[in-house]
């Protein structure tokens, strides 16, 4: 009979613990503390046992947080809620933690955590999964491309290895991948991941009309940024008035792309922005 309750309670479970989103927590910034699953308005952590660096290093890619350098853990805290899952098993090539072998959502306890602490550098984007794509590296808050004059299988090799993707297949050039994308920022907000969002086109900075701005367009920018999780859309003046041209319109992501200049809008510099509102996000950054 308490063998029943305790199947039935674990399979009641994967439908009240089914994740929604994942953070790191309590740590440095956002791309490094303790791993926590969001779902029904609730945080929770996950237990550490057979968490490693392969683990890791899903989380860090799936926040765009770059590598992970460590597969943290810490002891767990009564404080907090229990544990949603335990015995999380990567292979290193799954968008997201949550396509990774684990026990069946419900609850545990245990007696550490497992965290993530990233370094949040170097990238693939625009590729099949997260372990194929054109290698970008981060450099004063903004991420650019690395030209191939010179690029083989022993650079590609080591962009293997430092993002936890196992041995090198081919070494592509030639914009195999596509043509970087236009420069994106945050501005007024009170740190790097809040604030009205501007692009930066044909050498000018300029702003995203906020009609039809929504939950999956912001999504799209927290990522860009490596910025975590979204927390908050704003509209019209939120972030102070400004006179700056409006590059973008109608914006329409799908909340997949790595970039906003990549989603489906009017055309550059095409506008028809009624109220004169602008788009912007507040990111989990931790900071």
């Amino acid at each position: 009979m308490l063998f029943s309750a305790l199947i039935l309670f674990q399979i009641l479970g994967k439908t009240l613990c089914n994740a929604a989103s994942v953070r790191l927590v309590d740590g440095a910034n956002v791309c490094s503390g303790r791993l926590e699953i969001f779902h029904n308005g609730i945080w929770k952590p996950v237990c550490a046992s057979y968490w490693d660096l392969v683990d890791a290093n899903v989380v860090c890619k799936e926040l765009g947080c770059g590598i992970a350098e460590e597969a943290y853990t810490e002891d767990a805290k009564l404080s907090l809620p229990s544990a949603c899952t335990s015995k999380v098993q990567c292979t290193g090539h799954e968008s997201t933690i949550m396509d990774c072998h684990k026990d069946i959502w419900g609850t545990y306890w245990c007696s550490k955590y497992a965290g993530a602490i990233c370094d949040s550098k170097i990238r693939l984007v625009d590729g099949i999964d997260s372990c194929s794509g054109r290698v970008e590296v981060l450099k004063d808050l903004i991420w650019g491309t690395v030209c191939d004059d010179g690029w083989d299988l022993s650079d590609a090799a080591v962009v293997c290895r430092q993002l936890g993707c196992g041995d090198v297949i081919d070494a592509k050039g030639g914009a195999y991948f596509g043509e970087g994308s236009a420069v994106i920022r945050l501005v007024n907000g009170n740190n790097y991941c809040a604030g009205r969002v501007e692009v930066h086109h044909k050498g000018i900075w300029g702003t995203v009309c906020d009609d039809g701005w929504g939950i999956q367009d912001a999504q799209v920018v927290c990522r860009e940024l490596g910025c975590g999780i979204l927390r908050q859309i704003t509209y019209d003046a939120y972030f102070g008035k400004t006179f700056a041209r409006i590059w973008m319109d109608n914006v329409n992501c799908l909340g997949t792309e790595a970039f906003l200049s990549t989603c489906n809008f009017k055309g550059w510099g095409e506008y028809y922005c009624l109220y004169g509102g602008r788009g912007g996000v507040i990111c989990d950054s931790r900071m």
